[in-house]
């Protein structure tokens, strides 16, 4: 009977002491990833950058014009907060950069110094593993700040695409429509690391010209954002697809294309896309799915949605997309 309660205990022991590291872990990763934000967020206020997202794993907080929304995003292993540059410059980058790091450093200094030279923190299962999860996270956003800058502020193509995508994207977020914005004709510096950057201002320049009405370079956008089609579809790009997609149905026509798109869109709607997403899936209904009563109240559903489309600028072309469908609908009738 001894033996068995004293088992007992030491396995009780061992569960608590997995629990602390547990939690020692998290605290640590939560807490650095919180003092981070808070830098990014205090440096781009100093600079007045515009505040654009918060990311807290699977919450996010947006702005969107002068409106907050707050909902729930696809599950992200880490915590953000994303501040535009209205005037990008390489000291302004640099400089905005190194406050989520300063303060990343200050907690984790803090938290060693009171650990391990003061010791007023009590030295156990939840402190260590904290104060490591801590060191070296700070460590790495370190390591990132200088790969990434080093990318950005010199004079090389892959930071005159990054300044170009966020000035264009700070831009539209400011509320200034696509079409009235001058964008540079860049192309990709063929290097992995721009990739998604690069696919990220074609879509800008997509936005442009659809603002715009023109067709033509649309169809040449389109057709370079093609060359870089993944072997597999995630949720990040979904933007892209559903512009793939309505491409495909309305503008270009093609069937084969439409289909090939459109099968992986549909998997990987869930009822919280953005609402150019949702317009792209009520022209789906309208006509590949042939359902107009669907397609219709899908569509004015989505139209009361705009005004809190976190792209500010383009609210005006998304309104018009959709009433252009409504009309569509109601002349088949």
């Amino acid at each position: 009977m001894l033996q068995n309660g004293e088992r007992r205990e030491r396995e009780m022991s061992i569960v608590a002491q997995f629990f602390m590291i547990m939690g020692g872990v998290l605290t640590g990763y939560v807490g650095i990833g919180l003092a981070a934000a808070i830098g990014n967020l205090v440096g781009g206020g100093i600079f007045r950058f515009q505040f654009d997202e918060f990311i807290f794993f699977m919450v996010r907080l947006s702005k969107s014009g002068k409106h907050f929304s707050f909902g729930l995003c696809d599950p992200r292993p880490y915590i953000k907060c994303q501040m535009i540059d209205m005037k990008p410059t390489k000291v302004r980058g640099v400089i905005y950069g190194a406050f989520s790091m300063a303060v990343a450093l200050f907690v984790t200094e803090t938290v060693s110094l009171q650990l391990f030279a003061a010791k007023r923190m009590p030295f156990n299962a939840f402190t260590l593993p904290m104060a490591i999860v801590m060191i070296g996270y700070t460590c790495f956003i370190i390591v990132h700040l200088v790969f990434t800058q080093k990318k950005n502020v010199g004079d090389n193509p892959g930071g005159a695409l990054r300044e170009e995508y966020q000035r264009v994207y700070g831009e539209i977020k400011k509320g200034t429509e696509p079409g009235e914005i001058e964008i540079k004709d860049l192309e990709y510096t063929g290097h992995l690391t721009d990739l998604g950057v690069y696919k990220k201002y074609l879509m800008l320049k997509y936005y442009h010209f659809l603002d715009k009405g023109d067709y033509a370079q649309v169809s040449k956008v389109i057709d370079d954002l093609e060359n870089y089609v993944p072997d597999k579809w995630s949720k990040s790009d979904l933007p892209m697809l559903a512009e793939l997609v309505f491409y495909h149905v309305i503008i270009r026509k093609n069937e084969a294309k439409a289909q090939f798109y459109g099968k992986p869109f549909c998997s990987m709607l869930e009822e919280n896309e953005a609402v150019n997403e949702k317009r792209v899936f009520a022209y789906w209904l309208f006509f590949e799915q042939k359902d107009r009563g669907a397609a219709l109240q899908y569509t004015m559903k989505t139209l009361k949605q705009v005004s809190s489309y976190h792209m500010t600028g383009c609210q005006k072309l998304e309104e018009k997309l959709l009433s252009a469908l409504i009309k569509r609908i109601e002349r088949t009738a």
